[in-house]
């Protein structure tokens, strides 16, 4: 419940974000990976997973290093008005499919872990999260306090396997 007010302050800031998430919850619920208690992801996730990237995304062009490999937010180039008018820029398609993009193929899951709150990727070991059994584990900072890990807090970690 505490989070309510805060996603909605999400949903007002980024128009992009109820539509994408809709799309991800049917999409993860047809594969049967809507709820965090059966190894999915739960809403709360699916919305801060959609805020990462969406907060990401509006980031201007930035060289960030993980493990020897430099990699760039922002790689398409969003101007603001693409992320801020999805419907006159007819974006929502191109988000979309730079979201699955962005977890399936750039997203670096054994270094980083997503902070939805500063739009940014950070390393695992700053917050001591790293996992050695599953060092490919998802991790997402919670909205609500940075502190807390999404998945500690169900109790299950998700690997990277969509």
């Amino acid at each position: 419940l505490r989070a309510v007010p805060v996603i909605k302050r999400y949903i007002d800031e980024l128009p992009a974000l109820r539509p994408l998430v809709l799309v991800v919850k049917t999409f993860l619920s047809n594969r049967g990976l809507q709820s965090a208690a059966t190894g999915g992801l739960s809403s709360y996730a699916i919305i801060c997973l959609v805020i990462g990237f969406l907060k990401v995304s509006e980031v201007p062009m930035v060289a960030i290093c993980g493990d020897l490999t430099m990699w760039k937010l922002n790689p398409k180039q969003y101007d603001a008005k693409f992320l801020q008018s999805p419907v006159e820029n007819e974006s929502y398609g191109t988000l979309l499919y730079d979201f699955f993009d962005f977890y399936a193929d750039v997203f670096p899951y054994e270094t980083s872990y997503i902070s939805s709150t500063r739009g940014e990727i950070l390393s695992k070991e700053e917050k001591h999260w790293v996992n050695e059994q599953r060092p490919n584990a998802l991790s997402i900072e919670c909205l609500i306090d940075p502190c807390e890990h999404v998945f500690l807090l169900y109790g299950q970690h998700l690997s990277h396997t969509v």
